[in-house]
């Protein structure tokens, strides 16, 4: 088995970022403030819960980043590739239309609570799934992609 090329361990280092912020949410949601999943719908609390959804996962990816290119400087003694070809290009357009259509589809299938008369609670619940299952596709794309060498 060869080692893993750059894009690869950015790709698993982005998915670490995913998964630290998906146990930061059902940390958050389930344990700190389980009334929020039963009874009436506090949209506020939904809100701000969504919202820092996207600064904390932009902060995380950043941080792990960082770390990765500083480890990987330290174990390879290679310097970050900054070019990107037009493999990076193709890869990354391929892995956007999967991630696009995963959240199309978790979003749909969010609205279905709704529909149903379910509390709009299941509603948010259902975006955070398709966005957080739209990044770990993203990622697990990407590392195949790679992996595989298109």
């Amino acid at each position: 088995m060869e080692p893993l090329s750059f894009q690869e361990k950015k790709s698993l280092a982005n998915l670490f970022s995913v998964l630290l912020v998906i146990g930061w949410f059902v940390w958050y949601v389930w344990y700190r403030h389980p009334a929020e999943l039963s009874g009436e719908v506090d949209f506020a609390f939904w809100g701000k819960t969504m919202l820092w959804l996207m600064p904390l996962q932009i902060g995380a990816s950043i941080l792990i980043h960082i770390l990765l290119v500083i480890l990987n400087t330290i174990a390879t003694r290679e310097e970050d590739p900054g070019i990107e070809d037009e493999r990076d290009k193709m890869v990354d357009m391929r892995a956007g239309q999967f991630t696009l259509s995963i959240f199309a589809l978790g979003f749909v299938l969010s609205m279905i609570p709704l529909a149903l008369g379910y509390s709009p609670v299941w509603m948010f619940v259902g975006l955070a799934g398709g966005l957080f299952l739209s990044q770990i596709t993203w990622c697990l794309t990407q590392f195949y992609l790679y992996r595989r060498g298109y």
